[in-house]
């Protein structure tokens, strides 16, 4: 770990790849794959490529998920998941041990509301309203646990706090699950003052979820992680001081969980952490935004968007940062074997398309 952490920092000039792009699809939102905490790309084990974005359809945003069975060539079936007539934003999916793909997002009639879906067979099922009719609720993650859907998100909980916030913000990260007899009565998992947002969440080979979030603490936003192995552990804080901490991702590998985020100091700053190891920096620039991160076979890979470019670095093994494509991102990123899939939202002359990229990793 010494000799990883001494490799990582400091972050090396990015270097050009010669990576083959692709358009996914035209005419979507500049916002399509917005936000970096959610997980809107995934391989299957047979290398079968899913997406989940934003396209509006007749003027109203609504949630898309494209497949690939071509390392991301073409991309022949593009569903609908979303019909009704208020917009549809912010997807996440995970894939389950079943086969079945589960897609969480919010849809604003006005307020943000959270709905999930399944896929299997081909088919999605009618969508379920997870969240409270009048309460907002938005940036939903979903990933299973003994085959069941465990879904955050952050909003208002009914009984709201009596906190004073920074941005009078009542902000919680909210936990719900679902059992045979349904889904059970959301609840807050956010501990401390009620400014918490934008969870992210994933299961490693255990079966056991973690989670993460950036939460105001009187000062400033510091990251937050916690563990789910049928009851949620008490909350850790893996930042400190008073530089403000954000946009958190993590991702697992067996039963390591790797993080991301942007540290807004003196210098701003993509930091990465393995949650056993200690934080070092993988990117400097003012203009780093939106990481993303992924783990499989014990590679690691990192992914943000930084002054109208896409940038890749591996971590594990360490090597220098790439430069993936144009564009404005949040990426989406995930791993098959020893090549790195990246998609981003792109936008020329008001016109936003989804750009792919593979590019080989060691």
């Amino acid at each position: 770990m010494l000799l990883l952490v001494l490799s990582l920092a400091r972050p090396s000039a990015p270097a050009s790849v010669p990576a083959a792009v692709r358009v996914v699809a035209r005419g979507v939102s500049p916002e399509a794959t917005a936000e970096n905490s959610q997980r809107k790309l995934l391989v299957d084990p047979r290398g079968r490529i899913f997406l989940a974005f934003v396209q509006p359809v007749g003027g109203i945003d609504q949630v898309v998920v494209a497949e690939s069975g071509d390392r991301g060539r073409t991309w022949r079936m593009q569903q609908q998941v979303t019909h009704e007539a208020q917009h549809a934003r912010l997807p996440s999916l995970d894939r389950f041990p079943d086969g079945s793909l589960h897609l969480v997002w919010t849809e604003y009639a006005p307020i943000g509301r959270i709905y999930h879906a399944v896929r299997r067979g081909g088919r999605w099922t009618d969508e379920a309203a997870l969240s409270v009719r009048g309460i907002y609720a938005g940036i939903p993650v979903v990933t299973p646990r003994a085959g069941w859907p465990h879904v955050l998100w952050y909003g208002i909980v009914p009984e709201r706090p009596s906190v004073r916030t920074r941005h009078g913000a009542i902000y919680e990260i909210v936990f719900t699950r679902q059992e045979r007899t349904g889904w059970t009565r959301p609840v807050s998992i956010s501990p401390g003052i009620p400014d918490s947002l934008n969870p992210a969440l994933a299961a490693d080979s255990a079966g056991v979820l973690h989670a993460a979030w950036y939460q105001f603490d009187g000062r400033v936003y510091q990251i937050r992680y916690t563990r789910y192995d049928g009851r949620w552990s008490p909350v850790r804080t893996l930042t400190g001081g008073r530089t403000e901490n954000t946009a958190v991702a993590l991702a697992t590998s067996g039963r390591e969980v790797h993080l991301v985020w942007v540290e807004q100091g003196a210098v701003r700053r993509v930091m990465y952490r393995a949650l056993a190891g200690s934080a070092a920096p993988i990117a400097t620039g003012a203009e780093v935004r939106g990481p993303v991160i992924a783990a499989a076979g014990g590679r690691v890979v990192a992914a943000w968007a930084q002054e109208g470019r896409i940038l890749l670095r591996p971590l594990r093994p360490a090597g220098p940062a790439r430069v993936v494509g144009r564009g404005s991102g949040p990426p989406a990123l995930a791993l098959f074997g020893d090549a790195a899939m990246v998609a981003w939202t792109a936008t020329t002359g008001g016109a936003s398309d989804i750009r792919f990229a593979v590019t080989p990793v060691r």
